[in-house]
């Protein structure tokens, strides 16, 4: 059979700022673009002097997929993984990515064939700054909101942030740890985020309804003082007379704008810390040796 392979496809968020980091990053140009009719894709095929191509595709309404933090997780989920290409020179060009917003997901280092070194990249998608505008945007909404369609968009910010972040705290942890140590890297941040999944929430509606209890403080009186004392907001709002239940609703949704106030700007101060005081860690060794050179990207 007469064949070659002709392309591979990368399904992405934004296509024009996926598109110029592949140019300015990988050196790629783009070839045609094009948009199937209906509500089909929109997509461009970029190619390599070397004759490779990359057809990104983006599609409206797309949700992130499963993004593996490290390859051994990936490895985990059946189907297409990454896309590698060759290089003589894989440290000045995995730094050279790196500098322009690839993730680093794996240094350089040995690969499983003889006398050949890999690196692991992920193209730029995804932070901490989604989950914060999600959180914002849920303490914005009232109370009394019912409607679903309403909560759409702020849990979408959450999910892709959520993603995002896990996968690269994950990354980080497995790439600051000798090869043979990833395994247990993987598993201490599995801890840690099981961990704080259990401490957060707790702690977060402790604030919650002490903020409620505070707003309360004064307006209530006879039997739905008593029963908030003994038993808090919850309880009026579900036991209390008419009164007393618009006055716990109300301070119940204070309360929850303050808790997911709180989280936001805990996320923006991760953001704020990454951007600030991550750096990447030139004085790790590498391990490995050998002329020819691979350089891989998750996609």
């Amino acid at each position: 059979m007469h064949a070659r392979l002709d392309h591979v496809g990368v399904n992405v968020r934004d296509l024009a700022a996926q598109t110029a980091w592949y140019r300015d990053a990988v050196g790629l140009k783009s070839v045609f673009e094009f948009h199937l009719d209906g509500p089909g894709p929109t997509g461009v095929v970029l190619a390599h002097p070397h004759g490779w191509r990359i057809e990104l595709l983006a599609r409206e309404g797309s949700t992130p997929g499963p993004r593996a933090p490290d390859p051994m997780t990936a490895a985990l989920t059946e189907g297409y993984g990454h896309f590698a290409v060759t290089t003589p020179e894989l440290d000045p060009v995995y730094a050279a990515v790196v500098a322009r917003g690839a993730g680093e997901v794996m240094d350089p280092g040995p690969s499983p064939e003889p006398g050949i070194r890999m690196a692991w990249v992920s193209d730029p998608e995804g932070g901490l700054l989604p989950m914060a505008a999600g959180q914002f945007w849920i303490a914005a909404l009232p109370i009394t909101t019912t409607s679903l369609a309403a909560f759409i968009g702020p849990v979408l910010l959450l999910g892709v942030g959520f993603i995002c972040v896990v996968s690269s705290l994950t990354s980080a942890a497995v790439n600051a740890v000798p090869i043979t140590m990833t395994d247990m890297a993987s598993g201490a941040t599995s801890l840690v985020r099981e961990f704080g999944q259990a401490l957060g929430p707790a702690v977060i509606s402790t604030v919650a309804m002490s903020a409620a209890s505070s707003v309360l403080v004064g307006k209530l009186s006879g039997a739905d003082a008593g029963m908030e004392a003994a038993a808090g907001p919850l309880a009026v709002v579900n036991a209390g007379s008419d009164s007393a239940r618009a006055a716990a609703q109300s301070a119940l949704g204070h309360g929850m704008a303050v808790g997911v106030v709180i989280c936001g700007c805990a996320s923006l101060l991760g953001a704020l810390v990454t951007l600030l005081l991550v750096r990447k860690n030139a004085a790790r060794s590498v391990v490995g040796a050998g002329e020819a050179a691979v350089q891989a990207a998750t996609a």
